[in-house]
């Protein structure tokens, strides 16, 4: 089983102190957005699973050939 699954097995917390609610909507009207709050700063580097889009730059995605993106989604879900 893969680490992403096991992750998601575990479940989420729901928790005042997980979600952060209160923080995000004081750093919304204190700053315009969320990016800086202590919940998002703790959490951003556990928050990206990798999804079913490559996460390639343009230079790499040049040297692969331009594959299209239904090939690419073919390749990941296979």
């Amino acid at each position: 089983m893969s680490s992403r699954k096991r992750v998601c097995l575990q479940g989420y917390f729901v928790d005042e102190r997980s979600v952060g609610a209160d923080e995000i909507v004081y750093e919304m009207r204190k700053n315009g957005h969320f990016l800086t709050s202590e919940t998002t700063l703790e959490r951003y580097r556990i928050a990206y699973f990798q999804g079913i889009f490559p996460r390639i730059s343009l230079e790499k995605w040049e040297e692969e050939g331009n594959p299209r993106i239904e090939q690419l989604l073919r390749n990941r879900t296979v």
